[in-house]
């Protein structure tokens, strides 16, 4: 087995690296750690976490890629998870959990016309007993949930302090969860959960393939537009003067350009120039690859303008106060001025944009692959499945289950990050609910 680096798995997981690093200074500090207790006793809001861990998760383990002995075939740790939903090609479309194709077909005799074919996966020729089976396999996949969650509460109140009477939402969310996992485990050697698409592959292995695509996008493109955004904010609010008029004039033209005509022009320009240099890449993946982590570096260069302008406000009122003044009497640099004293102070914006801009960016790669300048089309993303479901919708009888499937995960996805940074709002921000 041979392990293959993309540029964007190394990210994430220096991203996951420096969040642990993150873990271990928050608990060695008193106030920060009271924050974040604070957090998380909202049920709601640990919820929230929970299922957004859930998916976080699920991106890493599509960021660990390998290549199997005397197989060129790149898989990563979710494909072979995977592996029957991604085997398990049909020739078309399907339903949700249907044994048979969507569209009638000709017998390869002919004798009895157009019939609904049985897919290849199926096992069952029959609704009646495609019901009972269903209804055996989710019986089954309740009672291991079950389990499973009887042992992990047994653990919690063995080896923890964690109180499970004050935590029931979030544990109700943990066994939706666990249930959720068992029954795909059940059904996906044998149904296509979610249904296939048009060339056959199924539409829940690409719905569960995209998240590491949003991931990446809310992520990678937060983590590189913060520089810019810090630098350049805590600068204009404390030199002042030409800086301040130089680094507002950058954002000001920035803002001035409508964002999504920016990043579609700049978007074409790599595109025709990957096309010419089409032989640099190794194979299509690191192609597309490349491209994703070019893409999220253009919506950082377009989108850091707006924190820039608060960590700006924020440090023209901190300039004025004694502890700075205090510092340039004895003679500190700048430079530590900038970073020791003030820039501590405005990382509670930063806290609060990062978890807040998250939602809108996943929302921006679906966009962008809808208008057809997004990510390359081999890679699975939920904006490239709503983009493919356009023509789907104006068939007769409607292919509704793709866009149905990619609008239900982005939708969880979205959901979980604003409830989670709704919560990081009201407890860091100064100006927030004084009872959060």
């Amino acid at each position: 087995m041979t392990f293959v680096w993309l540029w964007t798995d190394f990210l994430l997981w220096v991203l996951f690296a420096i969040s642990m690093v993150a873990v271990v200074k928050i608990r060695g500090n008193e106030l920060l750690l009271q924050k974040w207790q604070k957090i998380f006793a909202q049920p709601l809001a640990l919820s929230a976490f929970i299922v957004f861990a859930f998916y976080i998760l699920i991106g890493l383990s599509d960021s660990i890629h390998f290549r199997l002995d005397n197989n060129t075939t790149t898989y990563s740790v979710l494909d072979r998870a995977l592996l029957p939903a991604l085997e398990a090609e049909e020739k078309t479309y399907s339903t949700p959990l249907n044994f048979e194709q969507f569209s009638k077909e000709y017998l390869d005799n002919g004798l009895r016309g157009r019939v609904h074919l049985n897919l290849v996966s199926a096992d069952i020729t029959n609704a009646s007993d495609n019901t009972k089976n269903l209804l055996g396999l989710s019986t089954n996949a309740l009672f291991y949930a079950l389990a499973i969650f009887i042992a992990f509460i047994l653990f919690l109140a063995k080896f923890t302090t964690i109180n499970t009477k004050d935590n029931r939402p979030a544990l109700a969310t943990v066994f939706v969860l666990l249930f959720f996992c068992t029954w795909v485990v059940l059904l996906m050697p044998n149904y296509h959960i979610l249904g296939t698409d048009k060339a056959g592959i199924d539409v829940f292995y690409k719905a569960v393939k995209s998240i590491r695509t949003g991931m990446v996008f809310g992520l990678l493109t937060t983590l590189l537009a913060l520089p810019p955004a810090i630098i350049l904010g805590l600068m204009a609010g404390y030199f002042k003067g030409k800086t301040d008029d130089v680094i507002q004039y950058i954002y000001t033209t920035i803002n001035a350009i409508p964002g999504i005509l920016l990043i579609a022009a700049l978007v074409l320009i790599l595109q025709v120039y990957m096309d010419e240099h089409a032989s640099d890449y190794a194979s299509a993946l690191e192609r597309s690859d490349l491209k994703l982590l070019l893409l999220c570096v253009i919506l950082a260069l377009t989108s850091w303008t707006g924190l820039c302008r608060l960590i700006r406000a924020e440090t023209l009122k901190l300039s004025e106060l004694e502890f700075v003044q205090a510092a340039k009497v004895f003679g500190v640099s700048n430079i530590k001025i900038l970073f020791n004293h003030l820039m501590p102070n405005v990382m509670h914006l930063v806290l609060i944009s990062i978890v807040l801009d998250f939602s809108g960016l996943v929302l921006i790669e679906a966009v962008l692959s809808y208008v057809g300048v997004g990510v390359d089309a081999t890679t699975m993303s939920w904006g490239n499945m709503i983009n493919a479901a356009r023509l789907e919708l104006s068939t007769d009888p409607v292919v509704w289950w793709p866009l149905a499937s990619s609008f239900i995960f982005m939708f969880v996805l979205v959901l979980s990050a604003n409830l989670f940074a709704d919560r990081v709002r009201q407890v860091f921000d100064p100006k927030g609910d004084e009872d959060a």
